[in-house]
């Protein structure tokens, strides 16, 4: 990796700290419209409302799992290769993932 000046250093830290938090604020919130889409799915083609409400605690811990374990992933990632296009690449398609379910999410 190329030695950076400290101001464009720190700026490209900050940025990448912002986006990473980001990231995660933005997967909180797609996580949980998730689960509705989801719940709501499963509760209407069953017609079965507790058996949607247990299914929707189930779908809970699988997803935060999940999450937990792709914002681990994605950290050391973007440690390992931070500053290079590949972690900026990361960012914008965990971002566009994300965002893509909340907008599903309004849509239906």
């Amino acid at each position: 990796m190329v030695q950076q000046p400290g101001t464009q250093r720190f700026a490209t830290t900050a940025l990448a700290v912002f986006l990473w938090l980001l990231t995660f604020a933005v997967g909180l919130e797609s996580m949980y419209d998730l689960l509705q889409l989801i719940y709501l799915g499963y509760g209407a083609l069953t017609g079965d409302v507790k058996a949607a409400e247990a299914f929707a605690l189930f779908l809970v811990i699988i997803l935060g799992i999940a999450f937990l374990g792709f914002i681990i992933v994605s950290t050391e990632y973007h440690r390992k290769h931070f500053g290079k296009p590949e972690s900026w690449r990361l960012y914008a398609r965990s971002l566009a993932v994300e965002v893509s379910i909340i907008v599903l999410y309004f849509i239906l």
